[in-house]
């Protein structure tokens, strides 16, 4: 159970990770200049930041209240909550981000329940390297 929730936890932040990088590329889209893209990714992070600091009440997203259920998998409205919170934080332009949340949830999952019944497991060291294959990917 214990490794579950770790697992859980490494997936959730590689999402948020990319999910904070893909609004920042989208926002870097918008305005071409590179000093321009910086000050934006740097108030991206500021943003994103700022936000986990104040509710971290929120990543606490394996306990409360259940507000779905994919294939007896709950979703949690503290972990609704908290992608919601770093969308908005992140700056992404997203009409009906309540409905856009909720399908990525549930998209999660199922490729949850997927790999768990097909018993597919993430090494350390795959986890490591997909790390650091993102981190050359920013820079």
């Amino acid at each position: 159970m214990q490794r579950r929730k770790i697992f859980l936890l490494i997936s959730l932040i590689i999402i948020l990770s990319l999910s904070i990088v893909t609004a920042a590329f989208s926002l870097s889209a918008k305005n071409p200049s590179n000093e321009a893209n910086q000050l934006q990714l740097n108030n991206v992070f500021k943003n994103v930041g700022n936000f986990l600091r104040g509710n971290k009440d929120k990543l606490q997203v394996d306990k409360g209240d259940i507000i779905a259920k994919v294939n007896n998998i709950p979703i949690y409205k503290s972990e609704f909550e908290l992608r919601k919170g770093l969308t908005l934080a992140s700056d992404a332009e997203i009409s009906n981000i309540d409905n856009y949340i909720l399908n990525k949830l549930v998209r999660e999952k199922v490729e949850e329940y997927l790999a768990s019944s097909y018993n597919l497991k993430v090494s350390q060291d795959e986890i490591n390297s997909y790390i650091e294959k993102e981190k050359k990917g920013i820079c």
